[in-house]
């Protein structure tokens, strides 16, 4: 039920935020964005902003979504935090996090689910809250996640320029090195994935958003602060 799902949620995004360096100030920038976006919700969708160096975001049970500063930086623009926030926010929508959390902890949830333990399962998610940012979505999972995503994006307008630009950026980093993005490992981004978003944007014809440029600029410039004043 989604009540249960919500204030399961609200559980585990308390023990996992609790472990992250959380600023206030940027989390409620974003928050700002996503408003602007305009996409309604049964879900209280609420965006935090997590320093760290992680090139990373994930989505829990109920509507948290956490965005680290490690992908916030290497974000061109308006657009590709859109295209960001667009593709978690489809993953609260689909259920896809739950449905993940269930397939990980296997059959200890289909015990609890055929003895109608509702508490006991919920207990049992929640101690294992720390596994949220490191579940790999399925390949169908990732494909609804985007075509929800870029339906929101195209019914606001929104350049999919963004969206592509974000695709390359998380495949150059993980053709950098050996160590590969975060994100890349749970939302594993394909070229057939970055082609889906180059094809649907081919006839669109965006319109720049001021609001969603100025949140973005307002988050950016409190990552770089204005150089002082000789």
């Amino acid at each position: 039920p989604m009540e249960w799902e919500m204030d399961l949620g609200k559980q585990i995004s308390e023990r996992t935020l609790s472990g992250l360096r959380i600023d206030e100030t940027r989390s409620r920038w974003l928050d700002t964005f996503f408003a602007f976006m305009e996409i309604p919700s049964d879900y209280p969708i609420r965006l935090y902003y997590a320093q760290d160096s992680l090139v990373n975001a994930f989505a829990m049970p109920g509507g948290a979504i956490v965005i680290y500063s490690g992908l916030f930086d290497r974000l061109s623009g308006p657009e590709a935090l859109a295209g960001l926030v667009a593709h978690e926010y489809a993953h609260v929508e689909k259920r896809h996090s739950l449905k993940s959390l269930f397939r990980s902890l296997g059959g200890f949830l289909v015990l609890s689910a055929v003895f109608g333990d509702l508490t006991g399962l919920a207990g049992l998610l929640v101690d294992n809250a720390n596994t949220i940012q490191n579940l790999s979505y399925s390949r169908h999972f990732e494909r609804e996640a985007d075509a929800t995503a870029v339906e929101l994006l195209l019914a606001r307008d929104i350049d999919l320029i963004g969206m592509q630009e974000l695709f390359e950026v998380l495949i150059a980093e993980g053709n950098r090195g050996l160590e590969v993005p975060e994100f890349l490992r749970t939302h594993p981004v394909t070229q057939d994935r970055l082609e889906f978003a180059r094809q649907k944007a081919l006839n669109q014809k965006p319109v720049r958003d001021e609001n969603l440029a100025m949140a973005f600029d307002s988050l950016r410039q409190a990552i770089t602060p204005l150089t002082p004043p000789n």
